[in-house]
């Protein structure tokens, strides 16, 4: 059986920083990595009227200008609302605080990605709460937490 040609659905793959909306409001952000493997895709998301970022690339000074340039150009200077991390791997979670801090957004992730990157980062002092990870200044927030109903809409279902 004869291999079939991979087809891309973009004229071009893309350089580091480069974004392309491949569906409405969805933008896919291609960083550079400094491995054999030389890029990451990453995700902004248009938002309401703001931006969510789905895992920051990793932590070094061409991937925060990049990503300086994405979000003023691409999204308009924000404002960026939330930062979703997927899991523990540099490259996903690399900028994770510092886009955070800068443009002042929420940081989620799952249990067990807040509590690796709180414990790696603090020397194992960070401590576990009922709805995250306390850690410097801003807590992590568990997606989990967030993604439930609030309690009246909760109570409507039960009845």
């Amino acid at each position: 059986m004869a291999a079939s040609a991979v087809h891309y659905p973009f004229a071009a793959i893309g350089n580091a920083g480069d974004v392309f909306e491949v569906a409405d409001g969805v933008f896919w952000v291609r960083m550079p990595l400094p491995f054999a493997l030389n890029h990451i895709n990453l995700w902004l998301l248009r938002d309401g009227r703001g931006w969510t970022v789905v895992d920051t690339g990793i932590g070094r000074p061409e991937v925060q200008e990049h990503w300086r340039r994405v979000i003023e150009e691409a999204a308009g200077g924000g404002p960026v609302e939330r930062i979703i991390v997927t899991h523990f791997h540099p490259d996903h979670l690399g900028n994770a605080g510092w886009l955070a801090e800068r443009y002042g957004a929420d940081l989620r992730a799952r249990l067990g990605v807040a509590v690796e990157a709180a414990l790696a980062a603090s020397g194992g002092t960070a401590a576990l709460t009922g709805t995250g990870v306390e850690h410097r200044q801003k807590p992590v927030r568990l997606i989990h937490e967030r993604a439930r109903p609030p309690p009246a809409k909760r109570a409507r279902r039960r009845s």
